[in-house]
């Protein structure tokens, strides 16, 4: 990903923010996940949510949460992890 598409992103959360459609703590995640946790020229990041917690300065519960909502608002994509054989 380049930089400039991820600050379209940030920008877009920017204004949901703004729109209060987003808490703080939802935009901490989208931070961090944008530029703390994924490595430069990759789309994809593999964090686990006590890491993205621990960045963001928030629960674990609520790192969950926030990934939730901006699932729900298509900022971003998850993929499962683990599959059960």
């Amino acid at each position: 990903m380049l930089p400039s598409t991820a600050s379209r992103i940030a920008a877009t959360g920017r204004r949901l923010l703004t729109a209060r459609l987003l808490r703080p703590a939802d935009y901490a995640i989208l931070d961090a996940l944008l530029w703390r946790v994924r490595r430069p020229g990759r789309w994809d990041c593999d964090p686990d949510y006590a890491t993205l917690a621990r960045l963001a300065g928030i629960c674990r519960g609520r790192a969950i949460e926030a990934v939730r909502v901006l699932v729900s608002l298509g900022l971003i994509t998850k993929t499962r992890r683990h599959a059960l054989v």
